[in-house]
């Protein structure tokens, strides 16, 4: 197993620019993106809740393998680097890409070792403007203060961007501590949390959800959580916001 040092991509689609409407699935797909289950899953997803951004955390990828998602390009920031494949955080988009920076986590995971991968992309729409999307797969098994550090690193990352923005992902707010963390760094970037339908199907610990859309500069459409079954031991978000 290696340290990641760079982002990976694969642009396999004619872009276009951020419409006035467009929709958004994020999802933790704990390592089975390569699995033919979930090839067929998303498959019928992506038909009754077409996405223009794709957001996943713990997507697995190897050099040979596009994830199935024909008419997107993508981008892999890794936290795992082995001979055989690649995992991390994927954003895959329709839209016109600017800009990317993969984030790899400072401290690393109790046991396993693991740093973790944050990955922000930008998106032009027709008049120039820039969509930033951060795709966030947060620390886990470590102490909060360590959780904290990493959120406040990337609020300064982010805190000289104006305009729309988009954080999403598994956030591993588990704890009130954690909590607490995550809504004063969403409350300093003026982000809103998405109120989700069907919120039972988000993944929870200790009665405390772990998966979240915060968004800035966009109108929310609609927002819900979607049972997925046992593909992943977390369900989808999808969502839809108008510019």
């Amino acid at each position: 197993m290696h340290k990641p040092l760079k982002t990976y991509q694969r642009q396999i689609a004619r872009a276009k620019p951020v419409s006035g409407e467009f929709s958004l699935l994020c999802w933790n797909v704990q390592k089975r993106s390569l699995t033919r289950p979930f090839h067929h899953y998303m498959e019928k997803l992506l038909m009754s809740r077409p996405s223009d951004i794709i957001l996943l955390q713990e997507a697995k990828v190897t050099e040979d393998n596009h994830l199935g998602l024909a008419g997107y390009s993508y981008v892999l920031a890794p936290n795992i680097v082995t001979k055989k494949a690649l995992y991390g955080v994927l954003s895959a988009s329709r839209f016109t890409k600017v800009d990317q920076k993969g984030l790899l986590s400072l401290a690393r995971e109790i046991a396993v070792a693991t740093h973790k991968a944050t990955l922000l992309t930008a998106y032009l729409d027709a008049e120039g403007n820039v969509l930033m999307v951060v795709n966030i797969h947060a620390l886990n098994f470590m102490p909060v203060k360590a959780f904290e550090n990493e959120l406040e690193r990337l609020r300064k990352e982010l805190s000289h961007r104006d305009g729309p923005l988009i954080v999403a992902g598994d956030f591993n707010a588990w704890t009130p501590k954690r909590e607490e963390a995550m809504h004063a760094f969403s409350d300093a970037l003026g982000l809103t949390k998405a109120h989700v339908q069907n919120e039972e199907h988000i993944k929870t610990i200790l009665g405390r959800k772990l998966d979240f859309i915060y968004y800035r500069g966009l109108t929310l459409i609609e927002a819900e959580a979607i049972n997925a079954g046992s593909l992943s031991d977390h369900n989808p978000l999808y969502a839809r916001f108008s510019l």
